[in-house]
Formats: structure tokens, sequence, C-alpha cells
């Protein structure tokens, strides 16, 4: 947040200073729901950085989907970016 202060952070571990609808924005697209996608979109979300053991069900899908690309992978995290339409 700070280091890149021209990409705002969608969210973060503090839980207090977001309202609940967005976390549960945020579980719908960490669990991969049916609509997690459109979570992203409504939301102009264009990379993510995903847990490799905390988000197996999201790396799963953003894999299966067209709209995303993997672009680095280290131990712990996977960082996805929107393919160009």
């Amino acid at each position: 947040m700070y280091a890149l202060p021209e990409r705002p952070v969608w969210i973060d571990p503090r839980f207090e200073v977001y309202p609940p609808e967005h976390w549960q924005d945020y579980l719908a697209v960490s669990n991969a729901s049916w609509q997690w996608e459109n979570v992203l979109n409504k939301n102009g979300i264009d990379v993510l950085m995903v847990s490799k053991t905390k988000q197996e069900s999201l790396i799963l899908a953003l894999g299966d989907s067209q709209s995303w690309q993997e672009i680095y992978e280290d131990e712990i995290s996977l960082v996805f970016i929107r393919n160009e339409e």
C-alpha cells in the first residue's frame, strides 16, 4: 500500500476498516464461489496475489479462466493479472 500508492489495495487484514459486505465479497472471491469473477469485475480488480495454502480453489478457478494469467510464483503465493481484452 505504501510502496505502490497508485495501485490501491482492495482488501487487507485490517478487519475493522471494511464493512461486512466487503468481507463477504472477499470470501466469495477467496473461496471461488460461483460469483467470484463478477465480484472482481464489479470492483475493477485486475491483479491478484493468491495464497497457495489458503486459496487452492481460487487458484484452480483462475487457472480454468480465460480472463486470468499467472505471472509470478514463489513458495508462498501466486500473482495473476487480468488478460487484456
